[in-house]
């Protein structure tokens, strides 16, 4: 199979299969995918190739992620899956944004709009480990600001050669 490891979403996708037990001349290939969503992509026969072309519109509404794959044939009364495998498909750039802060620094910053009297409904209903910062008790509130200001500090690298000293709260 010639399916590429990594696609990008908003790109024209193609690619050739040469499948000598199963020509396209009297079988139909096509892949389905499963991921953060599910589509499938039927191949077009070129003589006996199976050519897989995907248009920039359809796939610049695939959703970004890691996507498993399986390849199936049929000749219209049998069914086969003759490959499968996983690939990658990059975020469509052009028209997304992507959020590259890890989670602790989207954590840390929920918590500090909290505090800070400055949260929106996307705040306050920002769950960590079960708990509603809305119903969070103020010390919890603060221990968690703490604590997740440490690891987003961590995620970033500077806190590996850092030592952190804490007064007054337990």
């Amino acid at each position: 199979m010639n399916i590429p490891q990594s696609l990008t979403a908003g790109d024209t996708w193609s690619w050739t299969d040469s499948l000598g037990d199963y020509p396209a001349s009297t079988w139909t290939l096509t892949y389905y995918f499963s991921g953060p969503a599910k589509f499938s992509v039927a191949a077009s026969a070129d003589g006996d190739d199976h050519a897989v072309s995907v248009d920039a519109a359809t796939t610049g509404g695939y959703k970004h992620g890691s996507y498993e794959w399986i390849a199936r044939v049929t000749d219209g009364s049998t069914v086969k899956t003759i490959a499968s495998g996983e690939l990658e498909v990059e975020p469509n750039l052009a028209n997304e944004a992507i959020d590259h802060r890890s989670f602790n620094q989207r954590a840390f910053e929920a918590l500090q709009a909290v505090i800070e009297g400055r949260a929106t409904n996307d705040h306050l209903s920002f769950t960590i480990a079960g708990q509603s910062l809305s119903r969070m008790s103020w010390d919890d509130l603060l221990k968690a600001y703490d604590r997740f200001k440490i690891a987003a500090a961590n995620d970033a690298g500077g806190g590996a050669d850092r030592v952190f000293i804490r007064f007054g709260r337990p």
